[in-house]
């Protein structure tokens, strides 16, 4: 997911709280695109 989101002020790490606001912040977008399934993916 990380290489899908254009980061362009640093490379974040696995454990940066970051990657966990854009994994939140996608399954919020999949859930508006009725893709439930998906969504609890990225939200685990």
């Amino acid at each position: 997911m990380k290489r899908a989101l254009p980061i362009r002020e640093k490379a974040l790490e696995p454990d940066d709280p970051a990657v966990g606001d854009l994994l939140e912040l996608y399954a919020n977008v999949l859930r508006k695109m009725n893709r439930e399934r998906e969504a609890r993916a990225m939200a685990a």
